[in-house]
């Protein structure tokens, strides 16, 4: 093998690795979620503050500003939809097409890359018929339905709200020689739901709930049942990737193995 071949080989070994370790990390870390939400119990905001360690899962409502003590907060604005807002998260992603060789042994692949995100939020309260808490979502792990979807290419332009974003950042979509573009949105309005899970802390008598050092931290809109499912699908999915990933080195041998049985019969 001379040096081309060499590092071609290490570089295809260490990908194999990065995959396999990849797909049993995030199989190992979905099902440890998907046992934590079932395995915690919901608590009153009331009782929250009785828990001294461990995770408190909490379910409620997003207050409205003018229930939050500090009335003088500036307006928060969704880019996209301009809607007033406690939380948004903006991600626009373009289509791009590499392609490497010559003609006759051309290999060209087709991928979204993520050309802009943009995240706001306030710490705000969460409340259910015990009481409120606040919650600081800042450095939670985020898992929210999008209320707007688009996606922009040669046979469609687009809504206006998208159309009105592109042109906001420069960009240009749609048409014959337009760029490709997929935009999700998701914000959070007063009266939506919340569904939260970590860490309950004090702060001059008021209760916090958030994260810390690297705890699970969870806030969703989604029911707990729909989230469970989505970690169960998630674990299952990394599951059926682990094994493919196993099966490539090990073909050689299953083949050797068949092959001797099927000579003695």
């Amino acid at each position: 093998m001379d040096g081309d071949e060499v590092l071609l080989a290490v570089f295809v070994v260490a990908f194999y690795v990065y995959l396999l370790y990849s797909t049993i990390t995030n199989y190992k870390q979905k099902k440890y979620l998907k046992k934590l939400l079932r395995r915690t119990k919901t608590s009153t905001i009331k009782d929250a503050k009785n828990a001294s360690s461990g995770y408190v899962e909490i379910k409620g409502q997003l207050c409205k500003e003018e229930e939050v003590e500090n009335k003088n907060i500036e307006e928060l604005l969704s880019p996209v939809s301009r809607s007033s807002c406690m939380y948004y998260d903006v991600h626009l992603e373009e289509k791009v097409t590499r392609c490497t060789g010559t003609y006759n042994n051309r290999n060209c692949q087709t991928y979204w890359i993520t050309v802009h995100r943009d995240q706001k939020s306030k710490l705000f309260r969460v409340k259910d018929d015990t009481g409120e808490m606040l919650i600081d979502i800042s450095n939670a792990s985020t898992n929210f339905d999008e209320d707007l979807k688009d996606e922009v290419n040669l046979f469609r332009e687009g809504s206006e709200l998208t159309k009105a974003y592109l042109d906001s950042k420069n960009l240009s979509g749609g048409g014959l020689m337009g760029d490709k573009y997929r935009l999700t949105e998701v914000f959070l309005q007063a009266g939506d739901p919340i569904y939260a899970i970590g860490k309950v802390f004090d702060i001059d008598g008021q209760l916090l709930l958030s994260g810390e050092n690297n705890s699970t931290f969870i806030v969703s809109d989604k029911p707990e049942n729909l989230l469970t499912q989505e970690y169960n699908t998630s674990a299952t999915l990394n599951l059926i990737g682990m094994i493919c990933l196993l099966a490539i080195p090990a073909s050689p041998i299953i083949f050797f193995i068949l092959l001797m049985l099927g000579m003695r019969i």
